[in-house]
């Protein structure tokens, strides 16, 4: 059986009475209109209102405009480029200015070289874009006591969210983008996720039958993070999620007492996103194995299978990091699923963009979001909220974990992803490297590495946040500008041997070297490692790149009392440099008694970069 762990924590935040009036439209209330003060216009008032003095007139083929504009004393300002016989014309300079433009219109009608004319109008257009009623997005909803869904558009002062309102202005919403949560179950009925629900791409692989609802009490983490991604946004119900009008489904596995087999996790993997059925674009994950240095080869193979037919996977990076008691697995390198090169591992911040003190770190660790959110729970008492953490026993305040980060970038995915169709993950890497925001730039934490590092492409990488903070207004934007990432390249090594002692006690540690011939644009490398030693947790490893940066791959852990290690290391630290050269890699031994041998190791690079319209790349610089 499989020990997987939600990536969750809800913070307690009070009992609170629910008094304060909803509201339901972005921004402040404004006070109503003083009808007294208005005035009517006729619709002739209206008109004359955004009139300007210029006629559009489609002339008969061969007419020439210039002549016609000479004959009526106007001036030619352009020829329309849908119809090169339709000309705008200036009519200040008209003989009889007393005549009203209706009564220009009618005269110049008559000439035979006309077919037909029309008075030109200034027009106020509206944009369409989506904007929520949803009664608890605002800043001090239910009441003055609340940050309303801040993490989406921040009202609360400190600038920290993940950029939603330009997406949703341009009416990117994640319609038509199928967002499956593989996680404990679903409230299908849930008035804040059934809008949107998706049966036909939902499956219960814990219990073998279509409906994914939550099977035990303890059932609620699924609800809780669907929400974040996809609460159905402008039904003035609750909450809106970051993908407000986005298809959801859940693939449900079990958790508890009977916890899923890999068989059952890798089945979700790929259910509905291989092979004929590719239905489902996004699937989150916000959950972990328990167990550091594990390997799961099915579903390994699984998520490499999905995403190689367009699926992206989210995952949580974890919840390890604890100050005064680390998890092994506080470095997400030492975690299966999230150093794969086929995720996106999110890590969370608060509200002043500082890494959560649980958040756990990496070179794998891709881009970080919000976390300590307003999102969905399970109804009534059925909850884990039932009314003591927010007013309305539906939702939950304040809930923590990696878990809600995920699902964040899971939704911003997909505004992205309806932007532009041909978005995978490779597709939304090379996005998130170039349009993510940092925070916390004074950052110089042991788990960062010492903070943020601009490689030798000009990408800042940073192990605490990734690229940084997931911004969907440049995401989209730039995802219309591009048309996919290139073709993927590789070079790998081969196993080398080396039998060479690693040095104990030593920061010095032991230097080994590689080469890599290809010069195309680097997006991650990979490191195995195999090595002998009685007590892992007394080492760390780290690359540097023929440029000169360099990325710790994984940090020691004194908790770690694994023996031995056979390893696949991932780093994104070097994201665009030319991988060409000789690479150098170091195993540092950090305390006594306990000694090891590097027995062999072997790299992979991974090569690639973003496409424009014309197929021309876009390389790391531009």
């Amino acid at each position: 059986m499989l020990h997987l762990i939600n990536y969750m924590r809800a913070t307690a935040v009070g009992l609170l009475i629910f008094t304060g009036a909803l509201l339901c439209a972005r921004g402040a209330v404004a006070a109503g209109p003083n009808k007294a003060a208005l005035t009517r216009l006729s619709q002739q008032e209206k008109a004359a209102a955004t009139e300007l003095p210029e006629m559009v007139v489609e002339l008969e083929p061969g007419a020439d405009p210039e002549q016609f504009a000479a004959d009526n004393g106007f001036t030619l300002v352009r020829r329309m480029r849908s119809n090169p016989n339709a000309c705008v014309f200036n009519t200040t300079k008209a003989p009889s200015p007393q005549l009203t433009q209706a009564e220009r219109k009618a005269k110049i009608e008559t000439d035979k070289r006309v077919r037909k004319a029309f008075v030109n109008h200034r027009l106020k257009l509206v944009k369409y874009g989506f904007t929520p009623n949803d009664p608890y997005f605002h800043h001090n909803t239910p009441t003055s006591s609340y940050d309303g869904e801040w993490h989406l558009i921040n009202e609360i002062g400190t600038g920290i969210d993940v950029r939603v309102e330009d997406a949703w202005d341009a009416d990117f919403t994640g319609s038509g983008v199928v967002l499956a949560t593989v996680d404990d179950g679903l409230q299908i009925d849930h008035p804040d996720l059934s809008p949107h629900y998706r049966a036909a791409d939902s499956w219960n692989f814990g219990a073998n039958i279509a409906d994914p609802s939550p099977a035990t009490s303890v059932d609620t983490h699924g609800t809780m993070t669907a929400g974040a991604a996809a609460a159905a946004g402008g039904n003035s119900v609750g909450i809106c999620g970051a993908a407000p009008l986005a298809s959801l489904s859940c693939l449900r596995l079990d958790f508890n007492t009977n916890p899923s087999t890999e068989a059952d996790v890798a089945d979700a993997d790929m259910y509905h996103s291989s092979g004929a059925n590719k239905s489902i674009k996004i699937k989150n994950h916000s959950y972990g194995y328990s167990e550091p240095w594990y390997d799961l080869p099915l579903e390994r193979t699984a998520l490499a299978t999905s995403a190689a037919a367009g699926t992206i996977h989210v995952f949580s990076a974890g919840n390890g990091r604890y100050p005064s008691d680390p998890a092994v697995t506080a470095d997400a390198n030492k975690a299966m699923y999230q150093n794969l090169p086929e995720v996106i591992a999110v890590a969370a911040v608060d509200q002043d963009g500082i890494v959560k003190n649980y958040s756990s770190f990496g070179a794998c660790v891709f881009v970080s979001a919000p976390a300590g959110i307003l999102t969905t729970d399970r109804t009534g008492s059925a909850g884990d909220n039932a009314g003591l953490y927010f007013p309305d026993s539906n939702y939950i305040d304040g809930a923590e974990g990696t878990s809600f980060s995920a699902p964040i970038v899971s939704g911003v995915l997909a505004l992205v992803k309806q932007a532009q169709p041909a978005l995978d993950v490779r597709f939304a890497k090379h996005l998130i490297v170039r349009c993510s925001d940092v925070v916390d730039p004074n950052d110089a934490t042991t788990e960062s590495g010492g903070g943020w590092k601009t490689n030798a492409a000009g990408f800042k990488f940073n192990e605490n946040y990734g690229f940084g903070l997931i911004n969907a207004k440049k995401l989209v934007a730039m995802a219309q500008e591009c048309t996919g990432a290139s073709m993927l390249r590789t070079e790998s090594t081969g196993t080398i041997a080396s039998g060479a002692s690693i040095p104990d006690n030593s920061s010095t540690g032991l230097t080994v070297h590689f080469a890599i011939g290809q010069a195309a644009p680097l997006e991650e490398m990979v490191v195995t490692l195999n090595i002998t030693h009685t007590y892992i947790g007394d080492l760390e490893a780290y690359l540097t790149s023929p440029r000169g940066t360099t990325s710790r791959l994984f940090i020691a852990n004194a908790q770690d009392a694994t023996k031995n290690l056979s390893w696949t290391l991932l780093s994104n630290a070097f994201w665009g440099e030319d991988p060409e050269g000789t690479w150098s890699l170091n195993i540092r031994d950090l305390a006594r008694q306990d000694t090891g041998t590097l027995v062999s190791y072997s790299a992979t690079a991974r090569m690639g970069y973003l496409m424009t319209p014309t197929a021309a790349p876009l390389l790391p610089y531009e």
